[in-house]
C-alpha cells in the first residue's frame, strides 16, 4: 500500500508539473502577444509623429520660402541650415556660414543676436547705390 501512495504522490507531482508548465506556457504566450500587442502600437504612434513632423517642416519651409524678406536660418556653429529664395535674391550669393555672410551688418547683426540670444532686425544695402 505504501508503494501506490508514493505512486500516487509522483503521479501528483508530474501532474502538478505539468499543470504548472501548461499555465505558464499560456500565460507566457499572453505576455508575449501583450508585447507585441504594445511594440505594434508603439511602432504605429511613431509613424504618426514622424508624419506629423515631415508635414511642419514642409508648412514652415513653405511659409519661409514665400516671404519677400530674406530668411537666413544657422545652427549653433554657425553653418547655413536654411534660406529662403528672397535671401538669395537680395545677397546674390548664399553664405555657408556666417564668416562669408555679407553685407557686414548682416554678419554684426547675427553675433549680436547670439550674444544677447534676441532676435536682431537690420537693412543694408546689398548693391551698388544708384547715381
Amino acid at each position: 500500500m505504501a508503494g501506490w501512495i508514493v505512486v500516487g504522490v509522483i503521479i501528483g507531482a508530474v501532474a502538478g508539473a505539468v499543470v504548472a508548465s501548461i499555465v505558464a506556457s499560456r500565460a507566457g504566450r499572453a505576455e508575449g502577444r501583450k508585447l507585441r500587442e504594445r511594440a505594434a502600437r508603439a511602432e504605429s504612434e511613431l509613424e504618426r509623429q514622424s508624419r506629423s513632423s515631415a508635414d511642419q517642416r514642409d508648412l514652415r519651409d513653405r511659409v519661409l520660402s514665400s516671404m519677400e524678406e530674406g530668411v537666413l536660418l544657422l545652427d549653433d556653429d554657425g553653418s547655413r541650415l536654411f534660406s529662403n529664395p528672397a535671401m538669395q535674391q537680395h545677397l546674390g550669393r548664399l553664405p555657408d556660414s556666417i564668416d562669408q555672410l555679407r553685407p557686414l551688418a548682416f554678419r554684426e547683426a547675427v553675433l549680436r543676436a547670439i550674444q544677447i540670444g534676441e532676435i536682431q532686425r537690420v537693412e543694408a544695402e546689398t548693391s551698388a547705390p544708384s547715381k
